[in-house]
């Protein structure tokens, strides 16, 4: 049986790819979380906000243009393990840079240690040799998406509780297909983990079916390079 998931195990670990690429689109499983699940920030001092201070433009750029080989590494079919590590732990600590003081800042660095959680199911994939293996690392990739979704939704109401102008806020809230993109691959990891379990050939095939209409609507989504354009054209 193991022998006819590797295929399949390929997929799974190249959807997770797709989910580390576009975290910074804010893009997340949200099939396993409830609407505006995760921590909710006071309105106060979001109101106020109608244009971003220098320093929140800088820090919010940053983590942009960190992002960006994320792009390269999504679209190679032979990039390594290490290679997506070391550009998604650049990631994080731009995210984690996000001042705690600020109130908008503080909403969109919510979800930053879950990309590290995502990116590590990937390994945890590749590294399995037995189903059973394959199925906790599953689990662990949809709770950690999970927790990115939630962060998402805190930072898109935290946006949307400010005046900024409405390109800039276009800009910082999850492009409109995120959220249906990643409910269709949490929907295909669920059928990988039923069909691991069943030990059903069909129901495998059906997973892998599911996995690739889950990972073309994926690369539909706004790249790194785009995301930064919409950033700096809608928020300067």
């Amino acid at each position: 049986m193991f022998v006819a998931v590797s295929r399949t195990l390929t997929m799974a670990r190249d959807s997770l790819r797709v989910v580390v690429t576009c975290a910074l689109a804010l893009a997340a499983i949200g099939a396993a979380c409830a609407e505006g699940a995760g921590p909710t920030d006071s309105t106060a001092g979001l109101v106020a906000i109608q244009r971003l201070s220098a320093a929140q433009y800088a820090a919010l750029d940053h983590v942009f243009v960190v992002s960006l080989p994320l792009d390269r590494l999504q679209r190679s079919e032979t990039a390594p393990q290490s290679k997506l590590d070391a550009a998604t732990n650049a990631l994080v600590r731009a995210c984690n840079k996000l001042s705690t003081r600020d109130p908008l800042l503080r909403a969109m660095r919510s979800g930053c240690a879950a990309i590290a959680d995502v990116n590590e199911a990937t390994r945890d994939v590749g590294a399995c040799s037995d189903p059973a293996c394959v199925r906790r690392a599953i689990k662990s990739a949809r709770a950690a998406m999970c927790r990115i979704v939630s962060g998402s939704r805190t930072s898109d109401r935290a946006v949307n509780a400010t005046h900024l102008p409405a390109r800039c806020k276009r800009a910082l809230v999850a492009p409109p297909d995120s959220y249906p993109a990643y409910d269709e691959l949490d929907e295909a990891f669920d059928k990988l983990d039923h069909a691991l379990a069943t030990r059903s050939d069909d129901e495998l095939a059906a997973a892998e079916a599911a996995l690739t209409r889950a990972e073309k609507k994926g690369d539909r989504l706004p790249t790194a390079k785009r995301l930064l354009q919409l950033f700096r054209s809608g928020c300067r």
